[in-house]
């Protein structure tokens, strides 16, 4: 446990941002036979699977890390392994096609500003009270 706590800066970095010593300790970690060092290992194998040019090889790769995942005996990882294979067709397309929900998000995020910004606006079509007698 206490190799966990002291070591979740380096399973959080980026490999190339860190610094020789940090590699090496690194590499210990990651030759380890922690958990957390398999599912290090089945998340950056599914990284490397995004830049497929062709459907057939994207889906031999997905195929691939599927029956890995499955087999971790990881329960959150088989449960994203479940989800990954339900979708598998919208991921293959989406990697080919090279298709990114980017533009969508952001405006989702310009309408989301608008609507915070106008808060306390009052709308002009609020019924006028009417006078009887």
């Amino acid at each position: 446990m206490r190799t966990l706590k002291v070591s979740q800066y380096d399973w959080l970095c980026n490999p190339e941002n860190m610094t020789r010593r940090q590699k090496l300790r690194f590499k210990a970690l990651r030759d380890s036979t922690l958990k957390t060092a398999r599912s290090w290992a089945i998340k950056e194998f599914a990284m490397s699977l995004w830049h497929y040019a062709s459907k057939t090889w994207a889906r031999k790769g997905w195929e691939r890390w599927l029956s890995w995942a499955v087999r971790s005996g990881l329960e959150p990882i088989k449960k994203v392994a479940g989800t990954i294979k339900d979708h598998l067709w919208e991921i293959l397309n989406t990697i080919v096609l090279e298709v990114s929900n980017g533009p969508a998000e952001g405006l989702n995020s310009r309408i989301k500003m608008i609507k915070v910004r106008s808060r306390g606006f009052r709308n002009k079509m609020q019924p006028t009270s009417t006078l009887e007698g």
